[in-house]
């Protein structure tokens, strides 16, 4: 129904906004029911060429790119030590550190301009995780966004948003998915994507030069991994190339995530001048400044910015949407009954080796029978009146707080607890110096991995999320 006879369900699916054709389909249909594609067990699914290529491209053979039980159980086995929540709560003086460069320098960008100015937040946001995740993931200072890697990664990654967010974009997705060899060319996106795994990596490489006596004593992510290889029998040990390459998976999830979910989540207080009100209220009242791990993870010393760190991930999921492909014919269960085209109930599904199964988490964290009529509303409140619960205490699969977007068991993002910490203290450190304005209405688009704000008045422009901010000071002053 609606289906293109050349592209399918696919055009619509490209054009969504913050999942809203997906919402349509599933309040029709229910949660599960069959697209038309252009052009005619857990690890039974694997990434899909058009995720798989992202991945590859981006981090080489990191751990998101493994696919395959035998290597990608021992691996995850090998990397979750680092992300415990002692090796978390270790971070949090480089975190507040690199932040808080960043906002002085910011604040002091806009005092020049006579206390208010006009950015683009996706340039600041990406600086500030950029700073943090480099500081954290190997003991790198990007220089709060200055330095020529620096400089060059967030390049790299722009330009490659904005060839995802348009029509060739979408054509080279339909493309992978029906050609898969077509990754193996020298395009232009795909050179973006390589540039970028191509400079972090010379950076890591030079940090396996230090002495392995002084690994001992350092908390970044390397350091730890370096740590736990070593101590592993010789034959099972990784080598040092294929550690660079976790490095730079976590450098670029951990950046472009983390910095997607605030530019919206700020999107949202800008247009919710109340909540962001309450959220400053909140964050000031803290009687220091460098709010600690244990007492930012807990929802019971800063409940409102908790509120919205869980909010902003449930409404904008960096990842909005996931494909994976069927290794093997499979028969999937469902947990809700769905009518098929005969009136009769379906129970289970058969899935054919090769069928292509779309994720999309930004519509799954929406569903109206599990968040209630407005799902689709910004409300950090929710989270408050029923302690964490849903209206009608349902829960969705995930690996944190009921929702989808860190995704469900094996597959599941081993760095959530680093991501969820980097939020709440990138929302505290920005709130509680600056006020927020709403300018003008943005539009998401996915590109291709990750979901981007545009300007709808302007989106040839490509990736862009225009605020107006005042100094706290300031604002309160008129």
């Amino acid at each position: 129904d609606g289906a293109s006879s050349i592209w399918g369900h696919e055009w619509l699916e490209f054009e969504d906004d913050c999942g809203s054709q997906w919402r349509q389909w599933i309040a029709r249909f229910g949660p599960n029911f069959k697209l038309k594609g252009a052009w005619g067990n857990v690890y039974n699914y694997p990434h899909s060429p058009v995720f798989r290529n992202i991945v590859e491209r981006l981090t080489g053979g990191g751990l998101a790119g493994v696919e395959g039980e035998k290597l990608h159980k021992p691996l995850r086995a090998l990397i979750a030590p680092a992300f415990t929540l002692d090796r978390i709560r270790a971070m949090g003086p480089d975190m507040w550190l690199t932040v808080n460069n960043v906002v002085a320098r910011l604040y002091a960008s806009v005092e020049a301009k006579g206390g208010v100015r006009d950015i683009n937040m996706l340039d600041w946001s990406a600086t500030s995780t950029l700073d943090v995740i480099g500081r954290v993931a190997f003991a790198h200072n990007f220089q709060q966004g200055q330095s020529p890697e620096a400089i060059r990664i967030m390049d790299g990654w722009r330009k490659q948003t904005n060839q995802g967010m348009v029509w060739n974009g979408f054509l080279a997705s339909l493309a992978l998915r029906q050609f898969p060899w077509i990754r193996r060319l020298p395009l232009p996106a795909a050179d973006d994507q390589n540039n970028i795994k191509n400079i972090i990596k010379p950076l890591v490489s030079r940090l396996f030069q230090r002495d392995i006596s002084d690994l001992e004593h350092r908390r970044d992510l390397l350091s730890i991994l370096r740590r736990a290889n070593l101590s592993q029998e010789k034959e099972k040990r990784i080598p040092d190339e294929e550690l660079s390459e976790h490095i730079a998976t976590f450098v670029i999830a951990g950046h472009e995530t983390t910095s997607v979910v605030l530019n919206l989540t700020l999107y949202a207080l800008a247009q919710n001048p109340e909540c962001q009100r309450k959220l400053r209220e909140e964050v000031l009242s803290c009687d220091h400044k460098e709010a600690s791990f244990d007492e930012l993870w807990s929802n019971e010393n800063f409940p409102y910015l908790d509120a919205v760190t869980r909010e902003g991930f449930r409404l904008f999921p960096p990842s909005a949407r996931n494909e994976k492909v069927a290794e093997h014919d499979d028969i999937l269960p469902l947990g809700t009954p769905i009518v098929g085209t005969d009136g009769r109930l379906i129970h289970e599904i058969s899935i054919k080796a090769g069928q292509v199964i779309h994720i999309p988490t930004v519509a799954v964290n929406r569903f109206s029978s599990v968040w209630g009529d407005d799902g689709d509303v910004f409300r950090p409140e929710r989270w408050i009146e029923r302690t964490g619960c849903t209206p009608d205490g349902k829960f969705l699969p995930g690996a944190w707080s009921g929702m989808l977007t860190f995704l469900v068991g094996p597959r599941s993002c081993l760095g959530y607890r680093l991501a969820v910490f980097e939020m709440k203290v990138l929302l505290m450190a920005f709130v509680r110096a600056f006020e927020f304005e709403f300018i003008e209405p943005v539009e998401t688009r996915m590109s291709p991995a990750t979901i981007q704000p545009r300007v709808v008045s302007r989106p040839q422009e490509g990736a862009c999320l225009p605020l107006r901010i005042r100094p706290v000071l300031t604002a309160n002053k008129q």
